[in-house]
């Protein structure tokens, strides 16, 4: 079944991805800028951003049976047009079918998932998160999901997202997978907030829908500077435990890069390197305070190893529109990183990217 073709690229991409979305990353990477690849033979689209000579893309929004034929379309399209298409991040199971056709995929990262219908947080595992989630209600704090953000409401959001931007150790704003935008996409997300004593904002959540799996994805956990000890980690745990009612089984807080069990050279040379701008530590440590039932690792498809160049610069080219001066003089030294609270990162899907 494929959406009607008169409707623009950006409503067709958010017609599959309301059926196929498996990725965290996938509904984010939809934006006005969004090109659409559908063939008929196949169900389902590829939505992707053309980067100069790349198209970028992320997973397929196909039903698993129509991924390996709509993938090799895509890569055909793309040569045909004399394009590189390359896709980014895509999970174990695109992964897999892309080596099936002969393709290279480099390792990004992994990212943890939790039944939410069955988390528990007890015992010594859970001890540290116990006590945060403790100190944080002695400290009166309120944690609520906002059923309808009115006008005042949506304003503190951004304000709050604001303020947590110009304190990022990145010391630029991100774009691409890693936006922080409480308003894209909105009316397809739900919205988790933590006030204190005198109804003040101090931190808030976004969950996007992965009807793929039938789960959420726990995104733009963005809190304020002054919160309490405890504050992002309430927010999440609530989140977990709404979504676990109601019967969700596959939730999660998105992908740490540079992590995952394939032990890949890169990833060791790399991380020391990227932690100077990138939170690795801080964001795994505070993703994994919540569990994990399962771990998946996340992958970088290319045409052929010699196009890694090219995709790297079409990374960087969408996550940091103003250039790479910032993320040089973070990596060179020539401006001093700004201090988090240890194991508490102030965003977690962003670090300096995820978004606490």
């Amino acid at each position: 079944m494929t959406s009607p073709s008169h409707l623009p690229a950006v409503q067709r991409a958010l017609r599959y991805h309301a059926r196929h979305a498996r990725n965290p990353s996938s509904l984010v990477a939809i934006d006005r800028r969004t090109h659409l690849f559908e063939h008929p033979a196949f169900a389902g689209g590829v939505p992707y951003l053309a980067v100069g000579p790349v198209w970028m893309a992320g997973e397929p929004l196909a039903p698993p049976d129509a991924v390996p034929g709509l993938l090799t379309a895509f890569l055909d399209a793309a040569r045909r047009a004399r394009r590189t298409a390359i896709l980014s991040p895509v999970g174990p199971d695109v992964g897999e079918a892309a080596r099936q056709l002969g393709l290279p995929c480099l390792h990004l990262g992994a990212t943890a998932y939790v039944d939410a219908h069955r988390w528990a947080p007890r015992g010594n595992r859970f001890a540290r998160l116990r006590n945060d989630l403790n100190h944080a209600a002695r400290q009166g704090l309120h944690v609520r999901e906002v059923v309808e953000a009115g006008p005042g409401l949506q304003r503190a959001l951004e304000r709050l997202a604001r303020r947590w931007l110009a304190g990022r150790r990145a010391g630029a704003g991100l774009e691409w997978i890693f936006r922080l935008d409480p308003s894209q996409h909105a009316l397809l997300k739900r919205t988790f907030i933590a006030s204190g004593p005198d109804g003040t904002l101090l931190a808030f959540l976004s969950a996007s829908p992965l009807p793929g799996r039938a789960g959420w994805y726990l995104e733009d956990v963005v809190r304020d500077e002054r919160s309490p000890r405890g504050t992002a980690a309430s927010v999440v745990a609530h989140a977990i435990r709404t979504l676990g009612a109601e019967g969700v089984r596959s939730v999660t807080l998105g992908g740490v890069p540079l992590t995952g069990t394939s032990g890949d050279l890169h990833l060791r040379f790399l991380k020391p390197l990227v932690s100077r701008w990138y939170h690795v530590d801080g964001l795994q440590h505070f993703k994994a305070q919540f569990g994990a039932d399962h771990v998946e690792d996340e992958w970088m498809i290319l045409p052929s190893r010699s196009a890694l160049p090219l995709a790297a610069w079409a990374v960087l080219r969408l996550a940091l529109p103003d250039g790479v001066r910032p993320l040089m003089e973070q990596l060179w030294g020539d401006r001093p990183a700004r201090s988090r609270r240890p194991g508490t990162p102030a965003a977690a899907r962003l670090q300096p990217a995820t978004r606490p």
